[in-house]
């Protein structure tokens, strides 16, 4: 029996001096320079229209009879920008024998997984903390307060005090009117790729998977749209590219500067009255996010990328769970949200 453990992902942008040789010196590198004991090429593919080449190479690397360590590396050479992208999982792989019958027992298993973790510590050590603390960064809007403060400083992460951006808008009749876009913060990063996720959110597994693939934007539609006019006829009024799904926001990955593309036009359309809601709860931000990004190559998330714990959803070993729900329900903010509208006619 094998067991598989994955150790870790880097993804990394190298700038290459001769595009053109980059992927033979590669291929040099991993099986005349390095200690590998098998390279072995998966996929080649030279996308012509593109003009790019893109591969995965796949290698193995034995530390003794029962462990070996693999690495999946896929890559993508953009001549035009003169850069490699390269993305590498590595796996740490141990073979449980069963040739006698106390290699089937509990304390053996036991014992092989303290051995492993004694020898080869080392090796998934270096693997670890693939993101810095310093990569993470906190927004933190109003209402400020010293102790909340403390609170974010002290997860190492960097903290961006921003203020609102928007005016006030409820998401339900039956809340106050306390949300500000604050979402559209991220538009503000300089980094080529962000990932963003909401506070009541908790990451169970490694991401990095779920960053893998060619798009530019990518979440869980929270809702989709079948035959309705209303959500159709938002995408028309805008001459904006139709999309029949609207993004959950607490889950999003922008890649290749995508979020810096839509910040203007999603900024201006969480400060419109777009016209749609969706039963009693406003999902505003994510109407005016479903707009913004309808030009953009999307992808959509998985159960098991976004699971909507509020809904229920049991799925293990995914890769974030979303634990709360905003809408929820009262008589006094349902009746003073009425009585502002009523105001203004």
């Amino acid at each position: 029996m094998d067991i598989i453990e994955e150790a870790g992902r880097r993804r990394q942008t190298i700038v290459l001096d001769s595009p053109d040789v980059a992927y033979s010196e590669l291929r040099d590198l991993l099986e005349s320079r390095m200690s590998f004991d098998h390279v072995h090429e998966e996929k080649y593919y030279n996308d012509v229209e593109e003009g790019k080449i893109k591969a995965r190479l796949k290698t193995a690397d034995g530390f003794d009879k029962f462990t070996s360590e693999k690495l999946e590396i896929h890559l993508t050479i953009d001549p035009g920008k003169d850069e490699m992208e390269l993305q590498v999982k590595a796996m740490l792989v141990t073979e449980y024998p069963e040739k006698f019958s106390y290699q089937s027992t509990v304390w053996y298993y036991a014992y092989r997984s303290l051995y492993d973790k004694f020898l080869y510590g080392s090796v998934r050590e270096g693997y670890e903390h693939a993101v810095d603390e310093k990569q993470i960064k906190i927004f933190y809007t109003p209402p400020y307060s010293e102790e909340d403060e403390k609170t974010l400083e002290a997860t190492g992460a960097e903290i961006i005090k921003k203020d609102n951006q928007t005016e006030a808008f409820n998401v339900s009749r039956s809340l106050p009117e306390r949300h500000y876009g604050e979402k559209i913060n991220l538009c503000s990063l300089d980094e080529d790729n962000v990932v963003f996720l909401d506070c009541d959110t908790v990451v169970g597994n490694n991401i990095w998977e779920v960053l893998e693939g060619d798009f530019e934007f990518k979440a869980r539609p929270a809702h989709r749209f079948k035959d309705d006019n209303a959500w159709k006829k938002m995408f028309d009024k805008r001459d904006r590219p139709y999309l029949d799904w609207m993004p959950n926001a607490g889950f999003l990955i922008f890649k290749q500067k995508a979020h810096k593309k839509i910040q203007d036009i999603w900024t201006d359309l969480v400060s419109q009255d777009l016209e749609f809601q969706m039963g009693k709860v406003n999902h505003h931000e994510q109407y005016a996010l479903a707009l913004a990004v309808s030009d953009l190559k999307t992808h959509e998330m998985s159960e098991k990328d976004h699971v909507f714990e509020y809904r229920d959803e049991k799925i293990p070993d995914a890769y974030v769970y979303h634990v709360d729900h905003a809408a929820g329900s009262n008589m006094i903010n349902l009746v003073k949200n009425y009585a502002k509208k009523l105001k203004k006619w």
